[in-house]
C-alpha cells in the first residue's frame, strides 16, 4: 500500500476546477510514495503564502479591544489560556504580562489582574490541571497561579523558577537564580507541591537555558556550560 502525501503549492486558479494530479516518486522513494499537488485553492482567506511555497495564518488587522495596557509598558508575554467549566465547555482568555501588571482579555476586554510585579522580564505560562502556572525571569517574583478568577503565588514551596513544563503528569522546573544546573520536578499529579512525596530534583552538568516536553521524555535543552 503506497503512501499518500498532501502537498499545497501555492498560487489562485479561480477559473479552474478543484482537481489535483497525482504522480508516483519512484526512484526516489522505496516506499513508492505518491504525492498529491495542489496548485490552487478555491478559497483561501486567512493564510499567507511563505518563500518556500507553505503557508502561515494571516496576521490580524485590528486590535482586540480598545484598551492599552500603557503608553511605554512594553508587552512581555501573551497566553492563550483555555480553562474547562462544569458545564463541559472551556472559557478562554488570553494573558497579557506587561509592564509590572498581568492582564486578561477576554471578549475584546482587557483587565488588570495582578500588579507590582518587576518589569520587563521574560514570563513563562504552561497549564495543569486546568490552571495556568506562570513564572518570570525575575529573581525578586515568585511563581504564580491563575484560574481565571484567583491569581495567586504558587503554593507548595516551589524553587523560584524562571521556566517550566508539564511533562508525565509532573511539573518540571529550571532557571533557579541561585542553582541554575537544577531541575526540579512536583508531585505527581499536583503542581502545587514541591517538597511531598513523589517531588525532587535533578542536578545536570551544566546551565539549564530551556525546558520542553519532547518524545515522551522531560528533555532540558540546550544545556549550556557553568
Amino acid at each position: 500500500m503506497p503512501l499518500f502525501s498532501l502537498r499545497l503549492e501555492g498560487g489562485f486558479s479561480t477559473e479552474d476546477g478543484p482537481s489535483a494530479p497525482y504522480r508516483t516518486l519512484g526512484n526516489d522513494s522505496p516506499t513508492g510514495e505518491v504525492i498529491v499537488g495542489v496548485p490552487w485553492l478555491v478559497a483561501a482567506e486567512n493564510i499567507v503564502y511563505t518563500l518556500d511555497g507553505w503557508f502561515r495564518k494571516m496576521p490580524g488587522a485590528a486590535n482586540v479591544n480598545a484598551t492599552a495596557t500603557g503608553a511605554t509598558d512594553s508587552v512581555m508575554g501573551i497566553f492563550d489560556y483555555w480553562r474547562m467549566q462544569t458545564t463541559g465547555s472551556p472559557t478562554q482568555q488570553t494573558i497579557v504580562y506587561s509592564g509590572t501588571q498581568f492582564y486578561r482579555e477576554s471578549a475584546g476586554t482587557l483587565t488588570s489582574i495582578a500588579t507590582g510585579f518587576e518589569a520587563d522580564r521574560m514570563p513563562w505560562f504552561e497549564t495543569m490541571g486546568d490552571v495556568c502556572v506562570i513564572a518570570t525571569t525575575s529573581t525578586v517574583d515568585v511563581p504564580q497561579t491563575w484560574n481565571q478568577t484567583t491569581f495567586a503565588a504558587l503554593g507548595g514551596s516551589p524553587p523560584n523558577f524562571d521556566f517550566h513544563a508539564r511533562h508525565k503528569n509532573r511539573m518540571w522546573a529550571a532557571g533557579n537564580a541561585a542553582a541554575k544546573f537544577r531541575l526540579y520536578y512536583s508531585a505527581l499529579d499536583n503542581h502545587a507541591d514541591w517538597t511531598g512525596a513523589g517531588s525532587g530534583s535533578l542536578d545536570l552538568p551544566g546551565q539549564i537555558s530551556g525546558l520542553w516536553s519532547h518524545n515522551n521524555e522531560p528533555e532540558p535543552a540546550p544545556v549550556q556550560s557553568a
